[in-house]
Order: structure tokens, then C-alpha cells, then sequence
């Protein structure tokens, strides 16, 4: 065999041996940088996921938090509007009474214990008794309200009570009591115009 016929039949066989049998055949190569796309994509699409996911908890605490301080603030605001229309009254060492709305709120130290309630039709008077001597002459606060007119403390000694009375613009009827024994927290309130 003469030296170029063996170079021709060398050149032949080692395109023979490298040659693929089907040209359009993925080679291992293509499916594995195919799978590593494929993989690529779908960590993306996770990612994505996880971002939107966290934008929509981070979305929702805001309107939450945004939501909490609108409550707060008008909490804040009906705290502030109720200030300004409470009427206080600091009548004694022991008692005062606020006006708001149509409520009179009358506190008296709790170791006062009511043990007498009337109700004064005809003069318009709710009246209460409590137990306790305290030395003091009778004290009259009137209110700057359409509701109620005033409020007298005045003490009984040698009975060992003092009395409360609210002297009422309407007619007793219209209004209805609630008394925190516990507390000695009295409270009318206007029901009926």
C-alpha cells in the first residue's frame, strides 16, 4: 500500500469513528445544557414567586398598619372631642361629677357606700344617701347644661350620712340611673326629649 492510500484510508476511518449515525440526535452535551436551562428557568419562576409572595405580605402589613393607625387616630379624636365637651366639676375633696353628652357621671370616693336611692317626681330630683360623716357645709354646683341643673352635697352628721341631690331641667321619667356599688360611680342619663 503505497502512503497515500494510507493516508486516505487513515483520514476515512477516523471521520468513520467520530461520525454520529444521526446527525439530528441531541448529543449529551445539548441535553445537558438543555436540563440546566430548564432548571434555570424554573429557580427563576420560584424566585419570582417568593418576590410577589413577599410584596403581597409586605403590601398587607402595610395596609394593616395603615388601617391600625387610622383607628388610633380617630380613637385619638373621639378621646380629643369628648375632652371638649366633658364638663368637669371638682365639688369636693371626694366628689366630682362630669357632664358628657347627655350623661352626669357622679364619683365619690369608693369607701362611701350608697344605702339610699329616691327619686323626687314632682321636684325633679334623683337623691342618694351614703353612709359616712364628713364635716362640711351643703355645697351647691349648678351645671351649665340643658339636662341637668345642679347637684347639692349636704351632710347629716348625727346620722352619720350625707346626701346627694340632682335637681333635673326634665322630668324624672325621662332619664334612668346606674349605680357601680362597688365603685360609688353614679350615672344619669337624659333617655327622652
Amino acid at each position: 500500500m503505497n502512503i497515500f492510500t494510507f493516508i486516505i484510508f487513515t483520514i476515512l476511518l477516523s471521520l468513520n469513528i467520530y461520525a454520529r449515525t444521526n446527525p439530528f440526535e441531541a448529543t449529551d452535551t445539548f441535553k445537558q445544557i438543555q436540563k440546566q436551562y430548564i432548571e434555570s428557568l424554573q429557580i427563576e419562576e420560584i424566585n419570582q414567586q417568593n418576590i410577589e409572595e413577599q410584596e403581597i405580605k409586605e403590601n398587607l402589613v402595610s395596609q394593616e398598619k395603615t388601617k391600625q393607625l387610622q383607628i388610633q387616630k380617630e380613637k385619638l379624636e373621639l378621646i380629643e372631642i369628648e375632652k371638649q365637651n366633658t364638663l368637669y366639676y371638682d365639688i369636693l375633696p371626694f366628689l366630682n361629677a362630669t357632664i358628657f353628652d347627655r350623661t352626669l357621671t357622679i364619683n365619690i370616693k369608693p369607701k362611701f357606700k350608697l344605702i339610699n336611692q329616691d327619686l323626687n317626681h314632682k321636684s325633679r330630683k334623683f337623691i342618694f344617701d351614703f353612709e359616712g360623716t364628713v364635716k362640711m357645709y351643703t355645697k351647691k354646683e349648678i351645671f351649665n347644661h340643658p339636662d341637668f341643673y345642679s347637684i347639692t352635697i349636704g351632710s347629716h352628721i348625727e346620722e352619720n350620712f350625707f346626701r346627694i341631690v340632682v335637681l333635673l331641667n326634665n322630668d324624672v321619667i325621662s332619664y334612668e340611673e346606674d349605680i357601680d356599688f362597688n365603685n360609688s360611680i353614679i350615672k344619669i342619663k337624659q333617655i327622652i326629649n
